[in-house]
């Protein structure tokens, strides 16, 4: 029988000449999180009656090897690697949820030869990024760090000499990949200030392509 399925065969009895094939119960299915996954994400597991244990810091080869045996969920994020010769000692993974934007560090490769899928929620810390770049836009703009500065050595500095609106500013990016869709989205949801909004794409697989209108969101 296939290691990787959630589910027990009861072998044929006396009584019962058929063999059965029963749910593998919740509460014995065991849950690793590692690298200090948010507290949602363990309640969520344990409201289903899984068996959660979360680390708190990414786990070398070695340890994640020793680990990993009676693990049927993986939860990790950017800094935890994922090998080959951490998933042929996988011997009940069901499934490995990447809590980051990448799955780079998983061997997609051999996760897929072995029918275990990989999950990541890429746009959620996507969007933070984006609201991120989007406070600096504004506080560049504004002169916010010389007027901190000016505060702070006792000026009150009230010229907006050199500061400038976002408003009807073309939004231009280049290798930020996904963040070139985000961060125009969130500023025309913000105050409608991103009159044109464009891509110059600069990745490994985008070399020297050209620029690219993204239009409404």
């Amino acid at each position: 029988m296939n290691p990787l399925v959630s589910a027990v065969r009861v072998p044929a009895s006396p009584t019962n000449s058929l063999d059965v094939l029963y749910s593998f119960p919740k509460t014995k299915i065991r849950v690793l999180l590692l690298e200090n996954i948010h507290k949602s994400a363990v309640a969520c597991f344990e409201s289903e009656t899984f068996q959660v244990e979360c680390v708190p810091k990414a786990l070398s080869e070695d340890e994640l090897v020793k680990r990993i045996d009676r693990v049927h969920i993986l939860g990790i994020r950017s800094k935890t690697k994922v090998s080959k010769t951490v998933l042929s000692a996988a011997k009940r993974l069901l499934a490995i949820g990447c809590f980051c934007i990448g799955t780079d560090q998983v061997a997609l490769a051999d996760a897929e030869l072995l029918g275990i899928p990989v999950f990541n929620a890429p746009f959620s810390n996507t969007r933070s990024v984006a609201e991120l770049v989007l406070a600096e836009l504004i506080a560049l703009s504004r002169k916010l760090v010389d007027r901190s500065r000016d505060m702070h050595d006792g000026v009150w500095n009230k010229s907006a000499n050199g500061c400038s609106e976002l408003r009807g500013k073309f939004w231009a990016s280049s290798g930020m990949v996904t963040l070139d869709r985000s961060c125009p989205c969130s500023l025309k949801g913000l105050v409608w200030m991103c009159a044109t909004t464009m891509c110059v794409p600069f990745s490994r697989w985008e070399m020297g392509a050209p620029a690219r209108q993204w239009g409404n969101c």
